[in-house]
């Protein structure tokens, strides 16, 4: 029971973040997390036609199980990093963005005459990229 609650779940994780992965573009090392789960696949899947071999060679520690649980790793990790690089490269997206929109704020406010801007945008406001956060106080 705990290997089928095991397999299934791989299963079922690489069919939703399968579908996840082909509906937005790569960006990052997320091509080689891609292939990564191919990979952990193929190698689930290898260890059923080499289950004799296996056996003849290696004795009882290595089998199809064996080659199963490996490729289930393999797969589950290669999911794993790809949401882990989403998330870093996504938000580092973002906070760039939000950055890149006070500078030019700032750059504004200067060059367009005005004094200066006496509020300040924290870096936690920038790094949020809040749309509301007030940008600059006026008198």
């Amino acid at each position: 029971m705990a290997e089928l609650l095991y397999i299934g779940t791989t299963v079922l994780s690489v069919i939703v973040v399968g579908i996840y992965i082909c509906r937005r573009p790569c960006c990052g090392r997320q091509r080689l997390f891609i292939w990564q789960v191919f990979t952990g696949g193929a190698t689930a899947l290898s260890g059923l036609p080499l289950d004799t071999t296996l056996c003849r060679e290696l004795g009882p520690h290595v089998n199809h199980v064996t080659m199963l649980f490996v490729g289930c790793h393999m797969t589950l990790l290669g999911l794993f990093l790809y949401v882990q690089e989403e998330l870093v490269v996504r938000h580092d997206m973002k906070a760039a963005a939000a950055m890149e929109r006070v500078v030019e704020t700032a750059a504004g406010d200067t060059a367009g005459g005005r004094a200066s801007a006496t509020g300040e945008v924290t870096g936690a406001e920038a790094a949020r990229g809040s749309e509301g956060a007030s940008l600059r106080k006026r008198k």
